[in-house]
């Protein structure tokens, strides 16, 4: 693409002057031999110098010379139809007939009011102004975007990076709409964008789009991809290996948009889901929460700074969703060291303050942890989210949540911190947390006790217990006399066992027969099959083969088993719009994004980027990229059966240094069926608006729905 450095723009014929043309000088109307100057200014004159055959300077000769001819006539009719507004009716000044849209509109809603009056009829006439809206009665509908007076609708910046003309003058500041578009006369040839026009500005000329035009650009046709994919790789190596899933057409992958043009990539289910489920269903798990272990418990306990019950974490490594939610805690300053750390060391000896800090900072754990339990699933989530953003909808808490169920949380106390608020009372009304055990294994209260007895004991030992024991020794002699005389009344009672009582022994032999069938049945649970047992329970990642949350040695985890799943993507957005700069939510897109993350999202989607700030799941979210060309799928495809997507596109073998494994759309795949059709066309395959902004309407300034009134 060549560029010529523009002139001097004249507001006049809308045109700037080029130095490389014949000139006509505007006061003698004689070619002007050296053309204008850099000012622009004719050496023959003020009125400055027109291209040769211009359109501008056939337009101001024929204006001109008709409003000297019907001056006088065109000032009675005009006159005749002054209103309130304005010495005449815009209508009758009219240029053209309008499009059928804008026909709907009045002429104040594009123009202004200074074109109603003698003074802006005769600055429109012989100098090209005297409508003040200029280009702005056009985007007072049209969505251009920042840069739509720029050229190309594109900051000149980036206009010049993408065409590499670098070096070339400054472009003009301004393009005005009219400089390409005419609305009055529409329907005739001149309101078309013609070649030339493009020629304003663009100086290389060539015969043909086969003869001259520049080659393709080496990527021409493929486009910025959002998703990792390899054709080759999957035709030359996969499809080979497993031909069962291959597809028959490029249609088992893709479907035509018929409205925009474009191919689409089918559903995940339906192009890629039969080969790739099982890579996330085998993905790892989310290790989401964690808390440190502590070593030393035993020994922070004959101490008396103990922290009671703590749970043994088999992996050692804090979670930094854990080390954010320290953060919400609201846990003292002084303990920001500890909480960086995934092992605390409590039996540190001659260090009683160390122990000291460790164990409040273990209470201040359990505290947290309690606020959980009393609280509800959205002021926990609450505490775990990035930045300082505030505004999040309910769907989106709900989906970063995952749901988790308040049964895990009980759960998770149960197992962690069973007597949570015992413990929690203890240690805020200055007690020990747990009480202390003697070498006996007694607790404080049962040793006291002890030592209470110990010292009854010696009551009954030594001096005074030895007077007792004698004296009781005689009355114990005096006594044996009495169990002799009873003797003689156990005799007597023996007759009562006898005769009518036997009855009574032989009512008893059916409690006996009970008993033995009570051991019959001793003997049959001997006998019993142990097949039932609750000892071998499924727990942790053995329960959750189809996804979700559980509690395995410490530590809670997440696991996704589908594509897409809501709760990763939803803390990946997160992350990436609202923890820009965060150390923590770095972290948390390292741990989601690597090659091996749950759920392996990153294995595909390229256009997800945390160092881009990029979110584009899909194509159809990507951003829509500065384009100067058009092309529509849809009119070739359904413009011929027998062409093949490979009659444009040919695969790679290996991929390029862009990234693309396709060979770049040559010339050829054009001219095969186009021929010599593009020759003089620039607009059948580019396009001036290269903004994305294109085609965009403030619909809400616009009356479509107008009714008039009735009298």
């Amino acid at each position: 693409m060549n560029i010529k450095p523009r002139g001097a723009f004249d507001s006049r014929t809308t045109r700037y002057l080029r130095p490389d043309r014949p000139y006509i000088c505007g006061n003698s109307s004689q070619p002007c031999s050296s053309g204008p100057t850099g000012s622009g200014v004719c050496p023959h004159g003020e009125a400055g110098c027109f291209p040769r055959m211009s359109e501008g300077y056939l337009r101001k000769r024929v204006q001109r010379s008709l409003f000297l001819l019907f001056l006088g006539g065109l000032m009675v009719t005009l006159a005749a139809g002054g209103d309130e507004k304005g010495p005449f009716d815009q209508e009758l000044i009219s240029p053209g007939p309008l499009s059928h849209f804008h026909s709907q509109f009045d002429c104040s809603d594009c123009h202004s009011a200074d074109l109603n009056s003698w003074q802006g009829l005769l600055s429109s006439v012989w100098d090209g102004s005297g409508d003040t809206f200029a280009s702005d009665g056009c985007l007072k509908c049209h969505d251009q975007g920042p840069h739509a007076m720029s050229a190309h609708g594109v900051s000149p910046e980036a206009l010049r990076e993408r065409s590499g003309l670098q070096g070339v003058a400054p472009f003009h500041d301004q393009t005005e709409c009219a400089v390409c578009h005419t609305e009055h006369g529409h329907g005739s040839h001149d309101v078309q964008l013609s070649d030339s026009r493009c020629q304003t500005c663009h100086q290389q000329q060539f015969e043909s789009f086969v003869s001259g035009h520049p080659p393709f650009s080496e990527d021409f046709g493929n486009k910025p991809r959002t998703l990792s994919f390899s054709h080759s790789d999957h035709a030359l190596r996969h499809f080979k290996t497993m031909p069962e899933y291959a597809p028959q057409s490029c249609s088992g992958c893709h479907q035509l948009n018929e409205t925009t043009g474009a191919m689409t990539v089918l559903p995940y289910e339906e192009s890629c889901g039969q080969c790739h489920t099982d890579d996330i269903i085998k993905s790892e798990a989310v290790k989401f929460f964690a808390l440190p272990m502590i070593f030393g418990l035993e020994e922070m306990k004959e101490e008396g700074m103990g922290v009671g019950d703590w749970p043994y974490i088999d992996i050692l490594d804090l979670t930094p969703w854990t080390r954010r939610w320290y953060q919400s805690s609201e846990m003292d300053s002084e303990f920001s060291e500890l909480m960086k750390l995934s092992e605390l060391e409590g039996d540190e000896p001659g260090n009683p303050a160390k122990v000291r800090e460790v164990q409040e900072f273990a209470m201040s754990i359990k505290r947290s942890f309690m606020k959980d339990m009393i609280s509800d699933l959205r002021s926990w989530i609450g505490r775990l989210l990035p930045g300082e953003y505030s505004e999040w909808t309910s769907d989106e808490l709900a989906q970063l949540s995952g749901q988790f169920p308040i049964a895990l949380l009980v759960k998770m106390q149960e197992r962690w911190f069973p007597n949570l608020d015992e413990e929690l009372n203890r240690f805020d009304s200055g007690m020990l947390v747990e009480p202390q055990a003697s070498e006996e294994g007694m607790t404080e209260e049962n040793t006291a006790v002890a030592a209470a007895v110990a010292e009854e004991d010696d009551l009954l030992a030594g001096g005074e217990d030895d007077l007792l024991l004698e004296d009781e020794g005689d009355l114990l002699a005096d006594e044996d006399d009495l169990l002799m005389d009873e003797e003689d009344l156990l005799a007597e009672d023996e007759d009562l066992l006898a005769g009518s009582e036997e009855d009574l022994l032989l009512e008893e032999d059916d409690l006996l027969s009970g008993d033995l069938d009570q051991e019959k049945d001793a003997d049959k649970e001997e006998t019993i099959v142990q097949e039932h047992s609750l000892e071998e329970t499924s727990v942790g990642r053995d329960w959750a083969n189809l996804g979700g949350w559980y509690e395995e040695a410490g530590v809670v985890w997440y696991k996704p088993v589908q594509h897409a799943d809501p709760f990763l993507k939803a803390w990946i957005e997160a992350e990436i719009r609202h923890g820009a700069g965060e150390e923590t939510s770095a972290e948390i897109l390292s741990l989601l994004l690597a090659d091996n993350a749950p759920g392996k999202c990153s294995k595909c989607h390229s256009g997800v980027s945390a160092e881009k700030g990029a979110l584009n799941w899909t194509p159809a979210a990507r951003e829509e990229a500065v384009r100067f060309s058009k092309f529509s799928h849809a009119d070739h495809v359904f413009s011929d059966a027998d062409l093949q997507c490979t009659s444009c596109h040919q695969p790679r073998e290996s991929q390029s240094s862009s990234g693309h494994d396709w060979f770049p759309v040559k010339m050829e795949s054009c001219t095969d069926c186009h021929g010599q059709e593009v020759a003089d066309d620039c607009t059948l395959c580019h396009q001036y608006h290269a903004s994305p902004g294109i085609r965009k309407l403030k619909s809400a300034s616009i009356n479509i729905f107008r009714m008039s009134e009735e009298n």
